[in-house]
């Protein structure tokens, strides 16, 4: 944990509501806020830890290393707080990044409307992108996002994400910390410390190569998150039943296998910190490759492959060998999510990059 969330709450009087429950009736929590019952809240400052479960991002074609299905976050929910409260606290937290990375206040872009958090930027000689991106609970727009870029040796990265937005007949501010999105900075802008997800599984690749290089291939990047995943559900006893979280852990197990077939690695070299009954799974898939799949493929079309056997095109080019592996590659022409950033070839002055962020929330209306 690269930020004291203990010392902070007690010196802030701020009151702890997490709750160890990764599900919100049949479905594994989606959002941390999805993982309260934050309507219900009382005017005040509240943090919780949050693992989720990002379970739409699955079938993205194009992915970057900050591509996962499991999250684990840190939030901050303030409640019916004036401005003052608000800023102040937003303030403090602020200071905390910057004395944790070494940052100063011209290091960073802050992307809002809000005029409190335009005047904030003002004050505190900080790069702000008036453009606005809406923030929506049940598809329905109800605020905006405050986003927080980090520039370090000319290069740039996402690191906060605050939500300004109302609900029923309250206000909120919350700002959500990704732990992996603050273990990513710190890797790719010194390159000194691996995020923690990749040194836990060297025995699953090659000791001796470095992170950069397994980011090389959209496909090493999978195998990577899958995994975390995989173990994330193991600890939490996460079933293979009939309902819809039953159905995530399915997939993940499929395109773990697939991937590390696809990578040519061993999917059992882990065992001991996959479930059981996970490993069955995987036995089963092991079984379909080598004797169903090759059958099925040359009596059926790819139509009938999907439709009844649950075959997609990429699991049918694996099996008859002309897969060909993803590289992974970002064109700033073409760039759409603000995680793609960092990853553009070369270096970019600030106002480089605001541009390129305006034309990224243009590209998503």
């Amino acid at each position: 944990m690269m930020i004291d969330y203990l010392d902070i709450n007690l010196k802030n009087d701020i009151k702890n509501i997490t709750r160890d429950s990764i599900y919100r009736d049949n479905w594994f929590v989606g959002s941390a806020l999805m993982g309260q019952n934050f309507e219900t809240l009382a005017q005040g400052k509240y943090f919780y830890q949050q693992d989720t479960i990002w379970s739409k991002v699955t079938n993205l074609v194009q992915i970057n290393p900050y591509w996962e299905i499991h999250n684990t976050t840190y939030n901050y929910l303030l409640v019916n707080q004036n401005s003052t409260e608000k800023i102040e606290f937003f303030d403090l937290f602020y200071f905390k990044i910057k004395e944790n990375f070494g940052l100063e206040n011209e290091n960073f872009i802050f992307v809002t409307t809000d005029n409190l958090f335009k005047e904030y930027c003002l004050s505190n000689k900080i790069t702000c992108v008036d453009k606005e991106v809406p923030f929506s609970i049940t598809k329905k727009k109800v605020g905006e996002y405050l986003k927080v870029f980090v520039i370090k040796d000319s290069k740039c990265y996402p690191l906060l994400d605050c939500t300004n937005f109302s609900f029923n007949t309250n206000v909120y501010f919350e700002m959500n910390v990704n732990n992996f999105y603050l273990e990513l900075f710190k890797y790719l802008s010194d390159e000194q410390i691996y995020p923690k997800k990749v040194t836990r599984f060297h025995s699953f690749f090659d000791e001796s190569s470095s992170y950069n290089k397994l980011m090389k291939y959209q496909d090493s990047i999978r195998l990577v998150s899958l995994l975390d995943c995989l173990i994330f559900f193991s600890k939490n006893n996460c079933s293979l039943d009939s309902k819809y979280s039953g159905h995530v852990v399915k997939k993940t197990l499929k395109d773990f296998f697939f991937y590390s077939k696809v990578t040519n690695r061993d999917p059992f070299v882990n065992e001991t910190l996959l479930h059981p009954n996970y490993l069955d799974f995987l036995r089963l898939e092991e079984k379909k490759y080598i004797q169903t799949y090759p059958r099925l493929i040359k009596k059926y079309d790819l139509k009938k492959l999907s439709e009844t056997y649950g075959m997609d095109e990429k699991t049918v080019q694996l099996v008859e060998g002309g897969y060909n592996k993803n590289k992974f590659e970002v064109f700033e022409d073409t760039v759409r999510y603000f995680t793609d950033i960092p990853f553009i070839n070369g270096k970019k002055t600030m106002e480089e990059y605001t541009r390129l962020i305006e034309k990224i929330i243009e590209r998503k209306k």
